[in-house]
């Protein structure tokens, strides 16, 4: 009977555990699943802390707490959900931190990135890794920025030019003007 109380204590806490991550997993734009295996919590504590102030999480989470709190796409995740899982989520932008991600795994070789999803969209881990090399929004857009300058700064050249030449003519006009005055 001592065991059937403390069951009917731990289930409030995993129905409110998996209500907070359901809540948590709507609001992400980001949601990638990793094997944390071999992750010291130095580690960890790093990596959260460089994943934080682009709104991302990490933590490690029981599978079968997991996929209940998983509304949508549940079918597509359970083949990856195997083993020992930790979810990056991020409510900011998921390409920044996925980035950040794959320079960890590079420097650290840690943690195993399984799949995700990246704004609803399901990715494996090798179209990740892909993603993660793009250019982020802010260098697209500085290219974007500088491509539109070149054409308008080539615009003012030629047309510095131009007036360059008619003040020229004109300097020359009145050269001519003052000797045939004389």
């Amino acid at each position: 009977m001592a065991k059937r109380q403390g069951a009917a204590r731990v289930l409030p806490e995993k129905e409110q555990f998996v209500k907070s991550l359901t809540e948590k997993l709507s609001r992400s734009r980001a949601l990638i699943l990793t094997d944390y295996r071999g992750m010291s919590v130095k580690e960890i504590t790093e990596f959260r802390k460089s994943i934080r102030p682009h709104k991302g999480e990490y933590n490690v989470v029981k599978n079968r707490l997991f996929l209940r709190g998983l509304k949508e796409g549940n079918d597509k995740v359970q083949p990856y959900s195997e083993g020992p899982l930790a979810l990056l989520t991020a409510e900011g932008d998921p390409y920044s931190v996925l980035k950040i991600l794959y320079k960890f795994v590079k420097d650290t070789e840690k943690p195993k990135v399984k799949a995700g999803f990246l704004d609803k969209d399901f990715f494996e881990e090798g179209d990740l890794k892909k993603l993660s090399r793009l250019p982020s929004r802010e260098e697209l857009l500085a290219k974007v920025a500088s491509g539109a300058q070149a054409p308008l700064a080539g615009f003012v050249f030629i047309l510095n030019g131009f007036l360059q030449g008619f003040v020229n003519a004109l300097n020359e006009l009145k050269k001519k003007k003052e000797v045939e005055s004389k």
